[in-house]
């Protein structure tokens, strides 16, 4: 989650292992996840380092009710969903991104997890998986129990409960809007031009029949949904920019692993919402709505990404990112876009001061990474071109 939010959930929460073999004889209503999930005891603590665990100190404690959750039909959709993989014999295909809330995490050390056989494929073996909480969730959870007045639920303002999972919930209200230009949207919706420009999550509100705009809406923060503009050339579906990620502070990038990193979170569920331009240059009020979707890596695009983050780990815990001056401006040894397939790593504002500092205490930029043009296009195009 955003460090300017205080504190932050470390891990996903574990809820249990799944037997592809013994899942397939459940149905939700007397799976063994549903059984863990009925009551649960959330006890947050401020984590204590590499110092002993008996230093941690319990921030707070949340009694949680599966029943009486806004997001049991989340996690209830994200189980079956799970299940339906494993059905088709494609347990191999699972990703945590697909879901949610109720994630399939792998379970070991990331890439190095071990693999199992699964019933519908013999021939494919799969990672063994854990159900497990997502941090999104449990970050939502924590600040709602902290500050309940800061979040509403869509339920309550909308006066009537989510019809079918929240994706599709989602996806439906935006349906209308598709070949309306930016500027109708925003005044069809009641939003001030400048803030329907910057603000893909205050079109997606308004799209779902919410009007307030002072509280989080607390089934969208807890499934982690990252709504995201995305300019579009019409033509060849070729991104006008580069897509980027919150700045980061490079010290605690240093010390990550991969699956519990904030770039990993960051692609969990990226609602894209592609605005097509007739022509480079054309005002952003004139492009056109196409349809919105969701995305999130397929198991062959997270492994690719995953190996250029951790490419880009080592360069900084190398000290590649510290920078030297070349003709007024400020250089760095990092791989550039062109030299990669997914992902770069480069400044996200002007060049200006120093920003930041690596791990080594060399003085660098404000970095955040990108996803590549040239593969948000093959995106687009995977999702847009049958439309």
């Amino acid at each position: 989650m955003p460090r300017s939010r205080g504190f932050s959930v470390k891990e996903r929460c574990k809820v249990t292992s799944i037997n592809y073999s013994e899942l397939l004889k459940e149905s939700w209503e007397n799976s063994r996840a549903r059984h863990k999930l009925l009551t649960v005891l959330f006890i947050f603590y401020r984590y204590a380092g590499s110092r002993s665990w008996a230093d941690s100190r319990v921030e707070k404690t949340v009694a949680w009710f599966l029943e009486e959750s806004s997001v049991r039909e989340t996690i209830r959709a994200d189980w079956q969903r799970t299940w339906g993989y494993v059905d088709e014999g494609r347990a191999h295909d699972l990703s945590e991104g697909q879901a949610l809330v109720l994630g399939s995490a792998t379970s070991g050390a990331g890439h190095e997890s071990k693999h199992v056989g699964q019933p519908k494929n013999p021939s494919e073996t799969a990672r063994k998986r854990s159900f497990a909480l997502k941090p999104s969730f449990l970050q939502t959870t924590y600040e709602a129990a902290l500050k309940p007045g800061r979040f509403a639920s869509i339920t309550t303002l909308r006066g009537q409960p989510l019809d079918g999972d929240l994706q599709s919930v989602i996806l439906g209200g935006l349906k209308r809007f598709v070949g309306w230009k930016l500027a109708e949207i925003a005044a069809e919706l009641g939003l001030p031009q400048q803030q329907a420009k910057q603000g893909a999550a205050l079109i997606v509100r308004r799209a779902l029949g919410v009007v307030t705009d002072e509280r989080r809406l607390l089934e969208l923060e807890a499934a982690g949904v990252k709504p995201k503009t995305v300019p579009v050339r019409e033509g060849d579906l070729s991104p006008l920019e580069a897509m980027s990620f919150p700045v980061m502070r490079l010290v605690e990038f240093a010390e990550e692993d991969w699956e519990d990193s904030e770039l990993r979170t960051h692609l969990d569920c990226l609602l894209l919402l592609p605005f097509l331009a007739e022509k480079r240059g054309q005002e952003a009020w004139d492009r056109r709505l196409a349809r919105p979707f969701f995305w999130t890596p397929t198991g062959v695009e997270e492994e690719g990404i995953a190996s250029e983050w951790r490419k880009f780990q080592k360069e900084v815990q190398d000290g590649n990112a510290a920078y030297t001056r070349e003709n007024g401006r400020r250089v760095s040894k990092l791989t550039p876009g062109s030299r990669t397939t997914y992902l770069h790593l480069r400044p996200k504002g002007p060049d200006g001061s120093v920003d930041d500092v690596d791990p080594l205490g060399r003085p660098t930029q404000q970095l955040c990474f990108w996803l590549n043009q040239s593969f948000v296009q093959s995106i687009l195009r995977r999702h847009l071109v049958a439309s």
